[in-house]
């Protein structure tokens, strides 16, 4: 009985070793700090700024990106993203009714003209919201659309939602100031951004002029961009601007546009723009036409979109275990890295981290991933992608199996279970010993009495 007591405390206490070694670790991950590569080298004015490559969704520059200001006008950019996308079509005729103005009475306003009786396509209205800056229209089509004003703003604010805005709130369709009508630069990016994926939207907002037609309340009407970037013969003009909204309230402007050149495109959201220069008199300039333009020639010299890494370029090598016919696999990236880069940027400069196994086991399929290689420029993350497999390598069978028992061989449960069977074995031997020890003594005993 004491025998099968000690083997009993021996097992429990292997069973107890296995299961503390067997527990799992866990290990924590530390985020990477971004630094941006350059700085504007000139004043600006705006007292908000959101400068993004389209390229590269790469954020160039910001400033108070988060904070909240009145949009002005830029509304109008989401009240046309409801039209176009919900509109059955842009050939419906919808009629300008006296409503439409009546908040608008003897306030010195933009306007496209529109006169209460009219009836005019939808596609006229968006040309009179987006080159004069129509308030008209804006409630025109938010009539239109809602139906009624209201429902419409309410559809505007959901829109905002989602499409991932989380500092915007629009209390009208066109931008008057109102205290609960406010977005960010950031919000503001993410509203244009998607506007410009829609169709019509840049066309109409790239036009420097539109005819309305002539109806039995007004003659043809000419509207004309109040975008002076991109009228020619304008002190402000440039040929890279594309769009899209300017605005104005006595807070100050703000100024939404696109321009492209050279092959990369540029976003570039400006709110809170003064009317005064720094030394505080006014300014006889639009400043919000001047800062872009500092912008945009300080992005397009300072900056150049490279393809850092291909598809079919060879990154590393990575050892294979269980296959006969093969000791490494090549790896690729699983995709392209384009990126936007300081133009004049030296090979030694970029730094490629690889993060890779030692080795991989067979079997290994094509495009299997195996790793993974980041891109850093001064510490910046230029972009991440996998490394993968360049082809597929079979396993060994026999190869296999001489490593599972190798694998076995060396974990702890297996250690402990051979020390386990050689203490029983050692207990089971003492014990024989012992016992038969007993037997010998209890035949003297028995022949001793026999005699």
């Amino acid at each position: 009985m004491r025998n099968h007591r000690f083997l009993k405390q021996a097992l429990g206490f292997v069973l107890s070793a296995v299961l503390l070694l067997s527990q799992p670790f866990s290990a924590l991950g530390a985020e990477l700090e971004v630094q941006d590569f350059a700085q504007p080298d000139f004043d600006i004015h705006a007292g908000g700024v959101y400068l993004v490559n389209l390229d590269t969704d790469q954020v160039i520059y910001q400033q108070n990106a988060q904070r909240r200001s009145f949009p002005a006008s830029m509304t109008k950019v989401m009240t046309a993203i409801l039209i176009l996308e919900n509109a059955d079509s842009l050939d419906d005729t919808f009629p300008a009714e006296y409503a439409h103005f009546d908040e608008f009475a003897g306030l010195n306003v933009s306007s496209a003209d529109i006169r209460a009786g009219e009836e005019l396509t939808i596609q006229d209205y968006l040309y009179a919201l987006m080159l004069p800056s129509g308030n008209e229209a804006a409630n025109i089509l938010a009539d239109y659309a809602g139906p009624g004003i209201d429902a419409f703003v309410e559809k505007m604010n959901q829109r905002a939602k989602e499409l991932g805005c989380t500092d915007t709130h629009f209390a009208n369709p066109h931008g008057l100031g109102d205290p609960e009508h406010y977005t960010t630069p950031k919000d503001m990016y993410l509203i244009t951004r998607h506007a410009m994926e829609l169709p019509g939207f840049m066309e109409i907002v790239g036009s420097t002029r539109y005819t309305l037609p002539a109806t039995d309340y007004a003659g043809e009407r000419v509207l004309n961009n109040t975008n002076k970037m991109m009228e020619q013969g304008s002190i402000y003009y440039d040929s890279a601007v594309q769009g899209i909204k300017t605005g104005t309230l006595e807070e100050g402007r703000t100024f939404v546009s696109s321009a492209s050149r050279g092959g990369m495109n540029y976003l570039l959201v400006l709110m809170d723009v003064p009317f005064e220069e720094k030394d505080g008199t006014e300014s006889e300039y639009n400043l919000s036409f001047i800062d872009a333009g500092n912008f945009y020639d300080w992005v397009f010299s300072t900056f150049t979109v490279e393809n850092l890494l291909t598809v079919n370029q060879f990154v590393d090598e990575i050892k294979v275990e269980l296959a006969w016919e093969k000791d490494f696999i090549h790896l690729y990236p699983e995709q392209s890295i384009t990126a936007l880069v300081p133009i004049g940027i030296e090979e030694d400069q970029i730094e490629r981290i690889i993060d890779t196994d030692e080795s991989v086991k067979a079997p290994v399929q094509e495009g299997q991933v195996l790793g993974s290689l980041e891109i850093l420029l001064d510490g910046q993350s230029l972009g991440r992608v996998n490394l993968v497999s360049s082809e597929t390598v079979a396993r060994s069978n026999l190869l296999y199996y001489l490593d599972l028992i190798k694998t076995m061989a060396s974990t702890w449960w297996f250690k402990t279970l051979v020390i386990c069977i050689v203490l029983l074995c050692i207990v089971y031997g003492i014990s024989c010993v012992f016992i038969n020890r007993r037997r010998r003594r209890y035949k003297n005993i028995r022949r001793k009495r026999d005699f």
